[in-house]
């Protein structure tokens, strides 16, 4: 019941946030910034301690840092994604709360199928335990670890079967579903991402997905 529940809300995340940041609304950057504080306050994956100093951010946002925050945002999704990414970072930096799951979480659900959301600790255990080459995890947000860590987890689901080939937040909980139930007994698996994936795999015999780390 609790994953159909989460599935129920995703979807209408999804929805509120592709309609909240859609092109016409980067009209109004304090929508944007209000928006941003809606999908971040409702979204699973969290923590109440960011929903409530994030809100409280932009509450208190000047009106010059909105905008900022608004023009990234729109970088992000409809023009130069790096230019964007650093925009965002630099103005919730100022408030202390440039986090991956603050920054990504938005663009994730406007762009499931595209883009990702960062859980600190589920990248690391799926950085660790996928083997996932020349890659480490970066604690302070940096877009070149966002894309390349994106394109690691569209390889993943691209090599997993298609009954896992859904939007990369129920691929990722499949990921970390994963390493919870085999990083302490899975077997030796040949070194790099692609062996893990298909023993992984061929192992759990999974067709739906867990929780997220």
């Amino acid at each position: 019941m609790l994953e159909i529940a989460q599935k129920r809300e995703g979807k209408h995340l999804v929805k509120l946030a592709q309609k909240s940041f859609s092109m016409e609304q980067f009209d109004s950057p304090s929508h944007i910034a209000d928006s941003m504080g809606v999908i971040v306050g409702q979204s699973p994956f969290i923590s109440l301690f960011e929903k409530v100093k994030l809100q409280e951010a932009i509450h208190f946002m000047h009106d010059n840092h909105k905008q900022q925050l608004s023009a990234g945002m729109q970088e992000f999704l409809y023009g130069n994604q790096r230019s964007g990414f650093h925009q965002i970072t630099s103005v919730l930096d100022g408030y202390k709360m440039a986090k991956w799951p603050v920054l990504t979480v938005c663009p994730s659900y406007c762009r499931p199928y595209e883009e990702i959301f960062i859980h600190p600790v589920t990248a690391r255990k799926v950085i660790d335990y996928y083997q996932l080459e020349g890659l480490t995890y970066c604690a302070s947000p940096a877009y070149d670890f966002y894309r390349a860590y994106r394109e690691h987890i569209l390889f993943l689901k691209n090599q997993a079967d298609p009954s896992l080939q859904g939007d990369n937040e129920d691929f990722c909980r499949f990921l970390i579903m994963s390493t919870n139930l085999y990083h302490s007994s899975a077997p030796q698996f040949p070194v790099g991402a692609r062996g893990h994936l298909k023993a992984g795999l061929e192992n759990t015999g999974e067709g739906g997905v867990g929780g997220v780390g």
